[in-house]
């Protein structure tokens, strides 16, 4: 049941769960994180320069306020005329900005014609990912350029939300995998998602009296493979959190093949048997724990007294397992379950763990990190992990707890208020 209450919920998230701020507001902390990385990071400065000119933009700032302000304008237009899109005209919408921020030229370098044609490559034997399908070019350009020349139309709101953050990715990657024609090699998920958006992410939300690791001004250059994402423990207990920034594949995802999906999500969140992507070698290692796997295999080390990351642990310890997703449609009810029947099937092989004291694995996005760091500050997320669990979850006769296949913590965490600082808007309108 919960394996299809999550896929069902997943396929459907777009059309079922669409509202415009839900949808530009991840875009837009994502984005601001992001800006003030390259400016620290000599690959990413470097391609964003060829991205500028390929453009025909100046900054950041043009990128994201013509964006945002063509987002806007047409969910305005939607909200008033019950449907439609508005005709844009850039050069006319420049004239009326004061920011002198607006870009013509973007709009210009990301649209499509009216009446183009996208070709459609199904060739027996050819990737799949390789098609010329209209996600992929409509993601990259979500403007049509109209035929009678009276301006341009947005194709999809989502898709133009999603290119504010979401898109870069792919114009990133030719420019930063290391091969002939990059400017360098950086792992963009690995370094900016999980390292650096994460862990600043995580960070605000506990006490600094909490023992972490790593710490919060840690300069380490190369890290362990085997070391958590993320570690904390307040005396006893100790929360362990592995992030991931995965996304499913496309092609799958649009079949609505519910075995390969989640297949696929095993893969990427349990444990790794074979490269998903047809282009790399064969997998000829063994197995490799990811994700839910990595989770046991610290709690299996610290009770091995083997965990090299904290020496002060004491004997007897709660454990509080923690995956934390990028993607927020991700996060939809069955999930949890699923996890932790997942969790739980790993957790069964390794007999010396069955008398530990854990709690189920949790779910959560780095969005949602975010808007309710404050609560998660102010109420303890391990206090907040124990009050969910006690209400959506039931003990087994073999002891064992049970999420309910609907339960969601990152929407649990969602039912509170919050407010934030408008941190973009301070940042566009400084002079830097």
């Amino acid at each position: 049941m919960d394996e299809l209450l999550f896929l069902n919920s997943f396929l459907t998230n777009d059309s079922n769960n669409y509202t415009f701020q839900s949808v530009l507001q991840p875009q837009l902390y994502c984005f601001y994180h992001l800006v003030n990385t390259i400016d620290q990071n000599e690959v990413l400065a470097t391609a964003s320069k060829i991205l500028f000119e390929k453009w025909g933009i100046t900054s950041w700032k043009q990128y994201l306020t013509t964006l945002l302000y063509i987002a806007n304008e047409t969910e305005k237009y939607r909200v008033s005329q019950h449907g439609g899109v508005p005709i844009l005209k850039p050069y006319i919408i420049q004239t009326h900005d004061e920011t002198d921020l607006f870009s013509p030229s973007l709009v210009e370098s990301l649209y499509i014609e009216e009446n183009e044609f996208v070709p459609y490559n199904d060739l027996e034997g050819r990737d799949k990912r390789q098609e010329n399908v209209d996600y992929k070019i409509f993601r990259s350009k979500p403007f049509v350029k109209l035929e009678d020349g009276s301006g341009y139309v947005v194709i999809n709101i989502q898709l133009l939300c999603e290119r504010i953050f979401n898109s870069l990715y792919f114009d990133f990657a030719p420019l930063i995998n290391g091969q002939k024609g990059s400017v360098g090699f950086y792992d963009f998920n690995k370094e900016f998602v999980e390292k650096i958006m994460f862990r600043q992410t995580f960070f605000n939300c506990i006490p600094t009296s909490q023992f972490t690791y790593p710490s919060q001004n840690s300069t380490v250059e190369k890290e362990d493979p085997h070391e958590p994402d993320f570690y904390c423990r307040f005396q006893d207990n100790i929360v362990l959190v592995e992030c991931k920034a995965i996304k499913m594949n496309g092609v799958i995802r649009d079949d609505g093949d519910y075995s390969r999906l989640l297949e696929e999500l095993h893969e990427k969140i349990v444990l790794k048997t074979k490269n998903l992507d047809p282009k790399r070698k064969a997998f000829k290692t063994e197995p490799e724990p990811i994700g839910i796997g990595q989770l046991i295999h610290h709690i299996d080390s610290i009770e091995a007294d083997e965990f090299q990351w904290d020496t002060n642990i004491p004997d007897a310890v709660a454990y509080y397992p923690l995956i934390v997703f990028e993607d927020v449609r991700l996060l939809q009810p069955g999930l949890l379950s699923l996890l932790n029947r997942w969790f739980n099937e790993q957790l069964v092989e390794k007999n010396e763990l069955s008398d530990i004291s854990c709690q189920p694995v949790m779910a959560v996005s780095i969005n949602t990190l975010f808007l309710y760091d404050d609560l998660i500050k102010r109420k303890s997320l391990i206090n907040m992990i124990d009050q969910f669990v006690s209400e959506y979850s039931v003990v087994d006769a073999d002891g064992m707890i049970i999420v309910a296949e609907d339960a969601d913590f990152d929407d649990y965490l969602r039912m509170n208020k919050f407010e934030k600082q408008n941190l973009l808007g301070e940042w566009l309108t400084s002079k830097e």
